[in-house]
């Protein structure tokens, strides 16, 4: 195979727009932009709630070589520690913790040094669109 039509397959942080490109082929919204220190950041819909894709590892801005899935809910009386050390011990995927204001957050490490096919990339993201709705449901959002 061509190492160009190779490369398409692959998802990586060192390439954002291969990120935007893949969200969007699997019918995401997905905006490309910096963040306050200067390093890609990606702005999309899941389950009706906007999340983040921040980048890590990033020299400069460039040479990311991992991303973060995030999304925050604000509610009005936030949620308790209880109920997101719960989740934490029975989930694998979405890490969850609170703020300050007792408001949820949830997350997702990926490392993508030498890319990741889109095939698992595409299976990442529908795994972080249950998680998001599962939740969602379990914080009464």
């Amino acid at each position: 195979m061509p190492q160009a039509a190779a490369a398409s397959n692959k998802v990586e942080a060192a390439e954002p727009q291969s990120i935007v490109d893949a969200l969007q082929a699997l019918g995401y919204r997905a905006q490309l932009g910096t963040d306050d220190n200067g390093d890609p950041q990606i702005q999309s819909t899941v389950d009706g709630s906007n999340y983040t894709i921040w980048f890590y590892g990033c020299n400069q801005g460039a040479g990311c070589t991992d991303i973060t899935f995030s999304i925050a809910f604000d509610m009005p009386d936030g949620t308790d520690l209880e109920t997101v050390n719960l989740w934490n011990r029975e989930r694998i995927m979405g890490r969850a913790y609170l703020d300050d204001e007792n408001d949820p957050y949830l997350d997702h490490f990926i490392v993508t040094v030498g890319g990741i096919g889109r095939e698992t990339f595409d299976q990442i993201v529908a795994n972080w669109s249950t998680t998001v709705a599962d939740f969602k449901d379990r914080i009464g959002f």
